[in-house]
């Protein structure tokens, strides 16, 4: 008699085959034979089986252990934003940091509002999500950033942005809430990692600019991160207006600079010049006038050797005009016209 598994006495046999085939140990005293072919088949199942349970288990394990989720506690926001004037434009500034040696590869930076919306049919949208464009440049292009230190990440408050109109006020008596994440690869495994953080509005501070955080030792020769000093903020002088208030004052000074330089030009063309030439041949007109008979009292009470006339007093030319509009230089200056050499270098002191 040949029995299927030899040396094969009891169930503790039994189970000791099953663990040496599970387990590849292979003794040597047991063994399955040619005469069953059914047992044949059930150990090429126990073995196909097998090995893909501990493939598995293998996978539940190494990914419960590499999983990310701690990572994102070694990436911290700023506690607050701050609005704050670079190069004449207004910013919406936050900053992010790594305190963990190990890099995050590809590491880019997102930012999103969300508000009420009412649209012009009427339609309530509670949980608008609107895209901020944000960046670590100094305009705030490019969001992609290399995070060796903490950097501060910025938002231009220009025409397409929602915070365009508003102002310091406007911001406290807001609803809403800005969304920052920060997205990236871990360097040791490769997996995706994300960390957010949001801002309220009375979480942001107008006025105010974060402080410096690097510092150079001297003795060990390197530079120094003071990851503690990620919140600190210190007051600057940035308008208390919204960004729209603040191009609308450009806007009247550059055309304000514009106008008096271009009457400037008028008022040279009439003779009103500030040189030395220009006050001499006056001079020597008004002493010819007034030996002159021909010339009306009126106009020789009125005229006056010419003076150097300042550009803010270009405004008062239309007081150099008599009661009949005949102007006192000679002729009608509302016509932009010159009436002679002499008779325009001729006005009141």
């Amino acid at each position: 008699f040949i029995p299927c598994i030899l040396a094969n006495k009891n169930f503790a046999s039994a189970f000791l085959f099953s663990v040496e085939t599970q387990h590849t140990i292979g003794y040597g005293s047991r063994q399955t034979t040619e005469e069953c072919p059914d047992g044949i088949i059930l150990q090429c199942v126990q073995s196909i089986v097998g090995v893909i349970i501990q493939a598995c288990m293998a996978g539940i394990v190494f990914a419960k252990l590499s999983r990310p989720k701690s990572r994102t506690k070694t990436v911290v926001f700023s506690k607050s934003a701050v609005v704050t004037q670079r190069n004449g434009q207004l910013f919406l500034l936050f900053r992010v940091g790594n305190v963990r040696s190990s890099h995050l590869l590809e590491a880019h930076v997102r930012a999103q509002l969300i508000q009420k919306v009412v649209t012009e049919e009427g339609e309530n949208i509670f949980f608008h999500q609107q895209e901020l464009k944000v960046g670590t440049q100094m305009d705030g292009g490019e969001d992609r950033t290399l995070l060796l230190w903490p950097v501060t990440v910025g938002h231009l408050i220009d025409k397409d942005s929602p915070l365009w109109k508003l102002s310091p006020k406007d911001l406290l008596n807001s609803n809403f809430e800005i969304v920052v994440t920060l997205e990236g690869s871990i360097e040791s495994t490769g997996n995706t990692t994300q960390a957010r953080s949001s801002f309220l509005p009375n979480e942001v501070l107008w006025g105010y600019r974060f402080d410096n955080l690097v510092s150079y030792a001297k003795k060990q020769g390197v530079y120094a991160i003071d990851c503690s000093a990620i919140n600190r903020v210190v007051p600057d002088n940035t308008p208390r207006m919204s960004a729209y208030r603040v191009q609308e004052i450009k806007k009247k000074k550059i055309s304000s600079a514009t106008f008096r330089s271009v009457s400037h030009q008028q008022l040279s063309l009439v003779g009103l010049n500030t040189n030395a030439a220009a006050k001499k041949i006056s001079l020597q007109s008004w002493n010819s006038l007034k030996r002159d008979p021909a010339v009306p009292a009126a106009r020789q009470r009125y005229s006056v050797p010419a003076r150097s006339y300042s550009v803010s007093q270009i405004h008062s030319l239309p007081e150099l005009l008599d009661e009949e509009g005949v102007g006192r230089l000679g002729g009608p200056l509302a016509e932009g016209g010159v009436q002679g050499t002499e008779d325009a270098h001729l006005h009141r002191m």
